[in-house]
């Protein structure tokens, strides 16, 4: 959706208003949350090979606050199918097929 959207960098990364980007708000958000409401809500973001460098930079910036936060890569997933929840394999070679980049989709 990112490159649609023809963002150079990770659209949490983009800024909101008074030098904040998404990702400083939502991680605000929940850090307000998780005083107010005595929780531990868990922030967790998905990356992709284009994205994660920028965000894990931008992470290591903010990590010193008091939420949890954990990202995992979209691309490293295998295809789960939604009728038999098995894993989708090419046959000829008995390897899994992963989750294409830019793709978020159960088949």
């Amino acid at each position: 959706m990112g490159s649609t959207m023809k963002c150079a960098a990770p659209k949490a990364l983009i800024p909101i208003c008074s030098n904040m980007t998404f990702l400083d708000f939502t991680v605000q958000q929940i850090e307000n949350l998780n005083i107010e409401s005595e929780v531990n809500v868990t922030l967790v973001l998905m990356n992709s090979v284009k994205t994660r460098d920028s965000t894990e930079d931008m992470l290591r910036k903010i990590r010193i606050l008091q939420i949890k936060i954990h990202t995992f890569m979209q691309d490293r997933y295998p295809h789960i199918s939604s009728e038999t929840f098995n894993l989708f394999l090419i046959l000829s070679m008995r390897t899994k097929v992963f989750v294409p980049t830019r793709s978020w989709k159960l088949l």
